[in-house]
């Protein structure tokens, strides 16, 4: 069985700095996601838990693009996994540093 529950969410709105000029506005939701983990090798059942991001883009011309990165299985520990998205939606990671972020903080790849 696979869940998922939203954690955090980051709003950016453009104020021409550091994003595109076509871009209106920025979204990051950052989930939770359980599922049931069985190794039979160890013997182990119960539940794991991962990551989703997912980022919205609302462009200027009223389009929105969206993209998502999904990680399960990073931790056993549901606390340890908040723990993880408090600071990745802190640092306001995306989809696409994702997984070298994790790599970093958890060296899981």
């Amino acid at each position: 069985m696979f869940n998922k529950k939203l954690q955090a969410t980051v709003n950016i709105n453009n104020d021409g700095t550091f994003l595109s000029n076509n871009l209106k506005e920025l979204h990051l939701e950052y989930y939770i996601v359980e599922n049931d983990l069985i190794d039979k090798e160890q013997s182990y059942q119960g539940k794991a838990y991962g990551v989703e991001i997912v980022k919205k883009e609302l462009m200027k011309d009223n389009n929105t693009y969206i993209e998502h990165k999904l990680i399960e299985n990073i931790y056993c520990c549901e606390h340890k996994m908040e723990k993880l998205v408090e600071k990745l939606a802190h640092h306001t990671v995306t989809p696409v540093g994702l997984s070298n972020v994790l790599e970093d903080i958890v060296g899981i790849f």
